[in-house]
């Protein structure tokens, strides 16, 4: 997938020659060197070099390869080639071909590192190692749930395979649903060895040791999110619009909660509360133990993205462009709001004292989670250049990813700079389910790759 360079020390100025009508790729200082990598030009033929005149004079220590955004184009190796376009967007090109020679023939490096979704040389970039991978069952997949020792993936047919995630090795393959319904969650309770699918209107009860259907419980209201846990109960917003609190157990209805018209995010559990949003942006936050409203507060537009919560606090981010903090508990009002400058349709997550935020014109905004008497919220940084959200944090440094454009980031968790930036064509999905702890990636074409943090 990638061929990765040496770590080099890049140089402090660099002059260019101009190369005649070559088009340069990819132009990496370091240490008094220069890689040129040129490709097919107007006049110059394919493989064509020219010369580059740089600065001999070392930079400091601690800092890595420099790449040159006036050149329009860059190399990651294993045939994965990206053009500028004119709006300074960096999107996915054919790599130029010699007609004479054919295509570039692959190292042995990048054959291998087409075999993982996350290949050995990116995982050690990253700070990890691969420690095993699972191969894909033909198709893509809709849900995978990581949860204690299990790893539970379900694929577009609804066949639910369950993996040991301590090596990866299949402990059975299952058909639960037709494949034209919807499988909402997957939760997994271990000291039951139970694990339960929500549908629509069903919840599905299975043995985790052999992956037989135990039982079918009927759903009193008509599911239209995955449920959270709360000690017996499954939570869930119903497309009726209440927040209903199934037994699991026994498998019938406790109790429920009116919130809105409709419930369309899966509810939130922390700090003994279950906070959900309904339609037109209400904010409800009920008590877990009485299923009673603790507060209830209205965005003025909707909300298309799930809270979060953590450390008596829970962070909403709205259509109405703002970030907000609520008290979990309490009937207070927000704690703080931060005005964006745009439309906010992702998640806040919450690492540490901290809350990341990705807002599309401002790129990713670090806030102080529990700024001290700063009801406006109090910015820590911002990286313009990072277009995806923050999906694990490892040591001091966070992993964002960009989805769309499938491109991995690494920061500095204290000042936002930029460490590292991967191309991922192979990733469809990345998760940590702890922070410094694995990170898990699903193929585009199904594949589960865990990968650990290196020792």
């Amino acid at each position: 997938m990638f061929k990765l360079t040496p770590r080099r020390q890049p140089l402090p100025h660099a002059q260019r020659v101009p190369l005649r009508g070559s088009v340069v790729r990819r132009v990496i200082v370091g240490l008094g060197l220069a890689a040129v990598f040129v490709g097919c030009g107007a006049r110059g033929g394919y493989g064509t070099t020219e010369t580059v005149a740089v600065d001999t004079e070392p930079a400091p220590i601690g800092v890595g390869e420099r790449e040159l955004a006036e050149y329009p184009y860059r190399d990651y190796g294993a045939h994965h080639v990206e053009e500028q376009t004119e709006l300074g967007d960096w999107v996915p090109v054919e790599p130029p071909v010699d007609p004479l020679r054919g295509p570039e023939p692959r190292s042995v490096a990048d054959e291998v590192e087409l075999q993982y979704v996350i290949g050995p040389a990116v995982a050690r970039t990253l700070g990890y190692r691969v420690d095993w991978q699972y191969p894909s069952t033909g198709t893509p997949l809709r849900l995978c749930e990581v949860s204690g020792d299990l790893v539970f993936t379900l694929d577009q047919r609804n066949f639910l395979t369950c993996l040991q995630r301590e090596d990866g090795d299949r402990r059975w393959r299952v058909p639960t649903t037709q494949a034209v319904e919807k499988i909402f969650g997957i939760t997994y309770v271990p000291e039951a060895e139970r694990v339960y699918l929500t549908t629509g209107s069903d919840l599905l009860v299975i043995d985790t040791a052999s992956g037989a259907l135990l039982d079918k419980q009927r759903l009193q209201q008509i599911a239209n999110t995955a449920p959270v846990r709360v000690g017996p109960f499954l939570v869930y917003g119903s497309r009726s619009g209440q927040a209903v609190w199934h037994s699991y157990q026994l498998g019938s209805y406790w109790r429920g909660y009116q919130i809105a018209q409709s419930i369309n995010l899966p509810p939130v559990y922390a700090d003994g509360h279950v906070v959900l949003v309904g339609q037109g942006g209400r904010i409800m936050s009920l008590r877990a133990d009485s299923a009673t409203q603790a507060w209830s507060r209205r965005a003025l537009a909707s909300v298309d993205a799930p809270p979060v919560a953590g450390g008596g606090a829970v962070y909403v981010a709205s259509l109405d462009q703002h970030v907000r903090a609520y008290d979990i508990g309490t009937a207070r009002s927000p704690l703080w709001e931060y005005l964006t400058e745009s439309p906010l349709s992702e998640s806040p997550v919450l690492v540490g004292d901290f809350v990341y935020q990705q807002v599309p014109s401002e790129g990713l905004v670090c806030l102080e989670a529990q700024p001290f008497d700063s009801p406006g919220g109090v910015v820590a940084w911002t990286a313009p250049e990072i277009k995806g959200s923050v999906v694990a944090a490892r040591g001091a440094n966070l992993l964002t990813w960009a989805p769309e454009s499938r491109r991995l980031a690494v920061l500095d968790a204290r000042y936002g700079a930029i460490a590292e930036r991967l191309f991922m064509p192979q990733v469809a999905h990345l998760s940590a389910p702890v922070p410094d702890g694995d990170l898990f990636a699903i193929g585009t074409d199904g594949r589960v790759c865990r990968i650990v943090p290196r020792r």
